[in-house]
């Protein structure tokens, strides 16, 4: 076990203790396979058994590396530290050459005495929390160079920061990243992302909410008030509603909380512009009422456009959508503002009609 063998062929690589390890355990395999096969090799207990292969084979191996070769366990370049390419030395390597070490225990209890013993200190000589927060640096800096990234036009998400989270998420579980030790610290970053993730978007999102709620300006100038650079606009909500349904994390209620908050908020505004042709129907009261025109046998040119915004809507966001009830919200608040103006429209030609009436009938009397 040299320096020069665990270089390789390139200085400083460590892309030679792959087979460094294969060398050792060959040797072993070979020179003390039949030795280590004895019952008093494969004890478990100190008293009555010989620790052949902790003591005289791992222990050396261990010394040396950590007194020669203790690069092995830096964590500068996390790639090399973990398993990427078959060539380059990492923690999953050499954990796997002491599970091929462990496999010449043929006794569970020589197993155990040498998993426990020997395995966990080498284990302890690798620095997983380094290891850990190289790569969580290395992940941050995608999501913060996020937020300043414009929006792409050819993306699974509209806006950046989704999709490097999206990105962060995949790969803090990716092969080549996770490791087995660190799977709950892992699972702790996640959450942490998520967590990020949700109030970049929280506060504005319930800010925009509350604007079109009690919405005292046109929809093109209420999204100033939001002072959010990812919500501008109507369409803003829209995309980011559509991003929260494509994170598929719908199990997770805040997350699915958000999302139906934007496609409520859609549907106020849809409706909102379905409304703008409803005024309409006051004119008809003008075109037939005391006038000669026969009673209209088609419907009026506004009622084709009712629903056009809803139509629009849907034919770009329907599944994105997906069970929100946005459709018949939007079609129950129209519909009702629609049966009150058309009884108000009612209301108003029969009034004129009786007090026509009472007139005739007054001068009739006189």
């Amino acid at each position: 076990m040299t320096r020069g063998r665990l270089d390789g062929k390139h200085r400083g690589s460590c892309e030679g203790l792959s087979g460094m390890y294969a060398s050792v355990l060959t040797f072993v395999e070979r020179t003390l396979g039949g030795v280590l096969a004895l019952a008093v090799c494969q004890g478990g207990d100190a008293t009555n058994s010989v620790d052949l292969l902790g003591q005289s084979v791992w222990t050396p191996v261990l010394d040396t590396m950590r007194s020669k070769l203790g690069e092995v366990f830096t964590p500068a370049n996390p790639d090399r530290f973990h398993h990427v390419r078959p060539s380059i030395p990492n923690f999953t390597t050499s954990m796997s050459f002491v599970a091929s070490l462990e496999q010449l225990c043929l006794s569970p209890g020589a197993a155990l005495r040498f998993r426990s013993t020997h395995v966990q200190p080498f284990r302890d000589s690798w620095n997983l929390v380094v290891y850990m927060q190289l790569r969580q640096n290395e992940l941050n800096q995608v999501l913060a160079a996020s937020k300043a990234t414009p929006r792409p036009m050819d993306s699974t998400f509209a806006f950046p920061v989704t999709t490097a989270t999206w990105h962060v998420l995949v790969k803090t579980w990716a092969d080549g990243v996770v490791l087995a030790p660190l799977v709950a610290a892992s699972a702790r970053y996640s959450l942490t992302v998520l967590s990020q993730y949700m109030a970049y978007w929280r506060d504005p999102l319930e800010s925009a909410v509350a604007l079109v709620a009690n919405a005292s300006k046109t929809a093109a100038t209420l999204f100033a008030d939001v002072h959010h650079p990812g919500l501008t606009s109507c369409d803003d909500v829209y995309c980011l509603g559509s991003d929260l349904h494509r994170l598929g994390m719908h199990h997770v209620v805040e997350l699915a909380r958000m999302e139906r908050s934007c496609w409520d908020t859609a549907a106020v505004l849809v409706s909102d512009e379905c409304k703008k042709v409803l005024p309409a129907v006051r004119t008809i009261k003008g075109q037939y009422q005391m006038t000669n025109k026969p009673m209209p046998t088609t419907p009026s040119t506004y009622v084709a456009t009712v629903t056009r915004p809803l139509d629009e809507f849907l034919a770009k966001w329907r599944e994105d959508v997906g069970t929100h009830p946005l459709a018949s919200d939007v079609l129950s608040t129209t519909m009702d503002s629609y049966a009150s103006a058309a009884l108000d429209l009612l209301k108003s030609a029969t009034e004129l009609e009786e007090s026509l009436k009472s007139r005739k009938n007054q001068r009739l009397m006189m």
